[in-house]
């Protein structure tokens, strides 16, 4: 949705209006509220995740921070603590899946 310049896309074009209004709108107060978090790194590189009803990502790791935002609704979050990574089964480096465990919870 934004590119690296921070400008709203949408598919590699430039995106409507209304988004890029809603995208400074709610950027501008993240940015407020990651600024006071001290275990949140750049917020350039964060992610915002959106989905719907029914959705599963399987248990993962990401290299990245991650801001989850939950608009509505309840999602069911299993978050594995710092130094655990080995724990968790992920797939052997150089697999499509790496960042993803080979457990199904």
């Amino acid at each position: 949705v934004m590119n690296k310049d921070g400008n709203a896309v949408v598919a590699g074009g430039e995106a409507p209006q209304q988004l890029v209004d809603d995208l400074d709108t709610t950027t501008s107060k993240l940015r407020r509220f990651a600024a006071k978090q001290p275990c949140f790194g750049d917020y350039a590189f964060a992610k915002i995740w959106l989905g719907q009803k029914g959705i599963v990502m399987p248990m993962h790791y990401d290299a990245t921070d991650n801001m989850y935002i939950m608009a509505w609704g309840r999602k069911r979050a299993i978050i594995g603590e710092p130094g655990q990574l080995d724990q968790l089964y992920r797939y052997p480096n150089g697999h499509p899946l790496v960042g993803s465990t080979q457990v199904n919870l």
